[in-house]
């Protein structure tokens, strides 16, 4: 079943030119995937940082990079730019692209 994030969706409306969300649905839901069969996600973002603070504590560079943004943002953490620059060169230094660049 797909799985559409609705805080994400929410945000990513935020950042564009859509202008209804069912404009936006379309827009990032495959053609593939039936309606009927949506499976609408709601995030709680502070249960969000705290696995991928579990899983960066264990040297995912992936989720550390995602700390990183969590903290960059402050969404379901407080905003710390010095907190998300450290969580971003832990993982830049294990070769994340996105990390790399955000350093």
């Amino acid at each position: 079943m797909f799985q559409f994030n609705l805080l994400d969706g929410a945000h990513y409306l935020k950042q564009t030119a859509f202008t209804s969300k069912e404009e936006l649905f379309l827009k990032i839901v495959p053609r593939s995937v039936d309606p009927i069969k949506l499976e609408l996600v709601s995030v709680n973002e502070v249960d969000a940082v705290k696995w991928y603070r579990m899983a960066a504590d264990q040297g995912n560079a992936t989720a550390q990079y995602n700390v990183g943004v969590r903290h960059k943002n402050g969404r379901g953490i407080e905003r710390n730019e010095v907190e998300a620059v450290k969580w971003y060169r832990m993982a830049a230094d294990q070769r994340n692209v996105n990390a790399q660049y955000n350093v």
